[in-house]
């Protein structure tokens, strides 16, 4: 594997955190430093200098000052260690390559439902491409972090990811790291997004299925397995509809887009009236958002009933873990104003919250569909310099 963060290797705990400071708020002052660390002038100078001769910090002057010598401002460095994040849905697989500044470079995103072999190779050759394109060595490449699909009854898509990460490892010789997309979409957001400041957040990502994570006091909350589906197996209807994971009344089994338009297609079927202007076997659940936006009675009832059974389950979660923010994303939506207001109103409804503005919500998130990723080329920066302090 080539040594090609030696950098990081050499730096300890109060290192990390004073980087881990000025990434997260650079460019900054050499004045505003001391009151956020408490570290003494001479000590702090000591470590700037340090982190400025690892090329990790530059220090740059001040457009403006208020008279006599400009201060000097500190920020990571974003021109010579690049990280690459990987978002593996079923449906995608989205690249990226960012600075340390978590600026996306350059992306690319493959539209397919592949094989372990496809995916690894697709994710080598477009790496490989991306890093051409930007004139960016595989030496100057930090990690690689990658945001997949985990869920509770899935052992063989661990063991598939974990196959995954070693063939890349051994390819590119790079360090690989592996979480579940729905943790990977919530670090990108609460350390660089929406969710900035914030030390309770719920992320919920609405597509094929519902991906799930939660940070409470500012540490990711592991599930069985670390999965990422338990809000969507949440039951919310005992004796409900049967679910994919072969319980009754989930969350999912009644919010899923598949669900939902095979509910809409159901009722249509049975005499439901409707603006269509398609055949019925072409129906997908974008044609439901948009005809739900355009009035269509039929359209609104599937998604504001869909909404009500995940408003339920985001009100049990609200109740356990206190959020000071709901991030909910992901193309269901993105494509239905409807459902999103729907839910919002149903939990704060059904959570009985004397205030309930002490909860902020939030649609889509800073980084929307490239929050997995970005999170994921977050992740691989994080566990190195976790990995710097074990040795």
């Amino acid at each position: 594997m080539i040594d090609n963060h030696k950098a990081l290797h050499n730096l300890d705990a109060r290192s990390i955190e004073l980087l881990k400071i000025i990434q997260k708020n650079g460019p900054v002052t050499k004045s505003k430093l001391e009151d956020m660390t408490k570290l003494k002038k001479s000590t702090l100078n000591r470590e700037l200098e340090f982190l400025c001769e690892s090329m990790l910090v530059t220090e740059i002057l001040a457009e403006e000052s208020t008279g006599g010598r400009k201060p000097s401002l500190f920020e990571v460095n974003d021109t010579k260690y690049y990280l690459i994040g990987v978002d593996i849905s079923r449906t995608y697989i989205q690249i990226m390559i960012t600075n340390l500044k978590m600026d996306i470079l350059d992306e690319a995103t493959i539209f397919g439902d592949f094989s372990v072999k496809e995916q690894e190779n697709i994710i080598m050759e477009n790496i490989k491409q991306l890093l051409s394109k930007a004139s960016i060595s595989v030496s100057n490449v930090i990690g690689i972090g990658m945001g997949v699909v985990v869920q509770i009854h899935e052992k063989e898509e661990f063991n598939k990811n974990n196959e995954l990460n070693k063939a890349i490892e051994k390819n590119l010789g790079l360090p690989v790291f592996i979480d579940n997309g729905a943790n990977t979409a919530l670090i990108g957001e609460y350390n660089f997004g929406i969710g900035k400041g914030k030390h309770g957040l719920l992320y919920v990502h609405c597509g094929v299925g519902l991906r799930s994570a939660v940070i409470s006091n500012g540490n990711i909350v592991r599930t069985i397995n670390n999965s990422e589906d338990a809000f969507g197996h949440m039951t919310v209807d005992i004796g409900g509809e049967l679910c994919t994971c072969g319980n009754y009344g989930c969350v999912e089994s009644y919010t899923s887009i598949s669900k939902i338009t095979w509910k809409f297609i159901n009722e249509v079927k049975k005499g439901k009236m409707t603006k269509l202007d398609k055949a019925l076997e072409e129906v997908d659940y974008i044609d439901i958002c948009n005809l739900a936006d355009s009035g269509d009675e039929t359209a609104k009832s599937i998604l504001a009933d869909a909404a009500i059974y995940f408003g339920t389950g985001l009100a049990n979660f609200i109740k356990i873990l206190a959020p000071q923010m709901i991030i909910l994303s992901g193309p269901l939506v993105e494509h239905s104003a409807l459902f999103y207001e729907s839910s919002k109103s149903a939990a704060l409804r059904k959570c009985y919250i004397a205030n309930s503005n002490s909860i902020e919500f939030c649609r889509g998130g800073f980084f929307e569909n490239k929050s997995i990723a970005i999170g994921a080329a977050y992740l691989a920066f994080d566990e190195i310099l976790k990995n710097s302090l074990r040795k």
